[in-house]
């Protein structure tokens, strides 16, 4: 295997490796985004509830 042929198929392995990180950080943003904003959406429907309580007392 020549020198150029071993640099190349190393570029192009640590190019898959980098899209492969960046790929699973960018899912793992965009999972935990959503998960946050799942919880505000369940506290947003507490709170008209809370509201009415305190009204009725």
């Amino acid at each position: 295997m020549t020198l150029t042929t071993l640099m190349t198929v190393n570029a192009v392995l640590a190019a898959i490796i980098v899209y492969g990180v960046v790929f699973l950080h960018a899912h793992g943003v965009r999972h935990d985004r959503r998960h946050t904003k799942g919880h505000l959406r369940s506290l947003r429907a507490v709170e008209p509830a809370r509201e009415r309580d305190r009204i009725a007392a």
